[in-house]
């Protein structure tokens, strides 16, 4: 297993090596998830996102989100999010806040082996200042995740990409490859996990390229 591990690496270090330097940024994206609440079906956690951006050098967002999640007998996990955005947009002066209802159907595929794909799909309704109507977006995620055994505190591999499509524009705006995430078990009741990401926005009909690196820690 140690010998897949090493692969994986070397594919994202090949795969980010060749990314144009002219065209990416650098970002970080911190996430701090609190599980507040748990019961069979029923789980209450809550997210804390906060990203610098141009190098990891600007402060240029943070989130806080409220999540209710429902799991029924037919490998559907149900998820309903409320969450509130302070953010500073591309060329903005002034940061501003705004709140976002979200609403999940993600259903999943666990075989036996540990190996587990999930299917998220998320409806976005966004609520910005001095803007009359509501933002609809519809994001898709598709996510393989491998457990690990006798690799220390390294317990697994995620790979994933999504995409993000806007209602009010037709036209898929952003898609976010995560060529490796790594899940480390810290102890019993603590995980992290450290991912790479290559972000693609579509601003002013051109695509715009960021390399983020990552890091969730949750417990």
């Amino acid at each position: 297993m140690k010998i897949q591990v090493c692969l994986l690496l070397l594919y994202t270090f090949l795969l980010t090596s060749f990314l144009p330097a002219q065209e990416q940024d650098t970002e970080y994206w911190e996430f701090i998830t609190w599980d507040a609440w748990k019961s069979q079906k029923f789980r209450y956690y809550v997210i804390q996102e906060t990203r610098f951006e141009n190098n990891m050098s600007d402060y240029s967002r943070f989130r806080l989100s409220l999540n209710l999640a429902y799991r029924t007998r037919c490998n559907l996990d149900l998820e309903a999010h409320l969450t509130v955005i302070y953010a500073k947009p591309i060329d903005a002066r002034h940061f501003i806040s705004y709140p976002r209802l979200e609403l999940e159907f993600n259903p999943y595929i666990a075989f036996d082996n540990g190996t587990l794909v999930t299917f998220r799909n998320r409806l976005e309704l966004e609520h910005r200042p001095n803007i009359k109507y509501v933002f609809f977006v519809f994001r898709h995620r598709s996510m393989v995740s491998f457990p690990l055994k006798n690799c220390g505190k390294l317990v697994g591999i995620n790979i994933y990409d999504e995409f993000f499509y806007h209602f009010d524009s037709d036209q898929v705006t952003q898609n976010r490859f995560y060529p490796l995430e790594m899940a480390f078990a810290l102890n019993e009741k603590v995980n992290l996990n450290l991912f790479v990401m290559i972000r693609e926005v579509l601003r002013n009909n051109e695509w715009h390229r960021s390399f983020v690196l990552g890091s969730n820690l949750w417990f």
